[in-house]
C-alpha cells in the first residue's frame, strides 16, 4: 500500500479516461510515468492477509465486500461455527493479526480508493462502518501516521 500522491492520482484518472480507447504512444508514456512514480512512493504499513481456512476466508470476503457490516467477535465466531476461543486462535494463526485489527485494516483498505477519488471523509467513514468522521480520522492517523488529507473533509 502506498500513499497516493497528487501526480499518481492524476495519472490514474488519466488512464481511466484512456482505457476505452485504442493503445497510443501517449497512453504508454502515461503508464510508464505511473510505474516510475510508484517506485518513489514510500510503502504504507497497511496490508491484509487472507486466511486459507475456507470458513474464515468466506467470512473475510464478506467483510471486505461489506465494510460497514457490524460483526462482533462473538458473532464472527458463531458464523464460522467455532467457539470464541478457537476462532481467535485460528484467525490470528491464519492472518497474523487479531480479528479486530484485521477488521480495522479491511475497513481502511476499503476507504482508500474512495478517498483517492475525492469522496468526502464523512461519506467514506460511514460507508466503511465508522460511527463518525472523527473516529475514522483517528483510526486512519493511528494506522497510517497521518490524518486523511484535509481536502477530503467536506
Amino acid at each position: 500500500v502506498v500513499e497516493v500522491s497528487s501526480l499518481l492520482r492524476e495519472l490514474i484518472l488519466r488512464l481511466v479516461e484512456l482505457q476505452d480507447r485504442p493503445a497510443t504512444p501517449f497512453a504508454h508514456r502515461v503508464c510508464e510515468l505511473l510505474l516510475e512514480e510508484l517506485t518513489f512512493l514510500p510503502a504504507e504499513p497497511l496490508s491484509l492477509s487472507m486466511p486459507s481456512d475456507h470458513r474464515l476466508r468466506t467470512l473475510c470476503q464478506t467483510l471486505q465486500a461489506e465494510p460497514d457490516t457490524e460483526l462482533s467477535l462473538d458473532a464472527a465466531a458463531s458464523r464460522t461455527g467455532m467457539s470464541r476461543r478457537s476462532f481467535m486462535r485460528h484467525f490470528e494463526r491464519e492472518t497474523g493479526m487479531t480479528y479486530g485489527r484485521w477488521r480495522q485494516q479491511a475497513r481502511l483498505l476499503a476507504a482508500l480508493p474512495a478517498l483517492a477519488a475525492g469522496v468526502p471523509v464523512v461519506t467514506v467513514a460511514l460507508d466503511c462502518g465508522y460511527q463518525s468522521a472523527s473516529a475514522f480520522a483517528a483510526t486512519f492517523k493511528r494506522s497510517l501516521g497521518r490524518s486523511p488529507p484535509a481536502s477530503y473533509f467536506e
